[in-house]
């Protein structure tokens, strides 16, 4: 009698490569973009909700929200980190409307997904050349 040898044989070996490779498509082409658009909306998220904290914490020190363009009215105290600002973020305010620009997104579906994150926060938002646009109103930055 012959003894059956131990191991897999070709015909398996290339069936389990098979079974693996289509996992891994699947996980490239449906399950990674998807976490890339959550890695990115919540890295945005976030950097705004460190711009709002900011803008509250100026606020609470001079009792109005820094007027003008840029992120200048950091000269008091650094109120938003400026690895934030860096990034492309736009701020300006005018009267008693603040306007704060993300930096521009490429995805649409992203853009999409924040705007809808910031509409709960923001007076209107819009999308204006690759990026979203929050108007906060009725805030006193004269």
């Amino acid at each position: 009698m012959r003894r059956f040898s131990r191991g897999f044989t070709i015909f398996e070996l290339i069936i389990a490569m098979t079974i693996i490779g289509i996992f891994a498509g699947i996980f490239m082409f449906v399950i990674k973009p998807r976490v890339d658009e959550w890695r990115i909306s919540s890295r945005i998220k976030s950097e705004f909700l460190q711009i709002t904290q900011g803008l509250s914490n100026y606020f609470g020190n001079n009792y109005r929200y820094p007027n003008g363009n840029g992120w200048g009215w950091t000269q008091n105290g650094e109120y938003v980190p400026p690895e934030v600002f860096n990034k492309g973020w736009q701020y300006s305010c005018s009267g008693s409307t603040i306007t704060i620009r993300t930096p521009v997104i490429q995805n649409p579906r992203i853009r999409t997904k924040i705007r809808q994150q910031l509409a709960r926060v923001c007076n209107n938002v819009s999308v204006s050349g690759g990026r979203v646009v929050c108007t906060l109103t009725d805030r006193p930055c004269i």
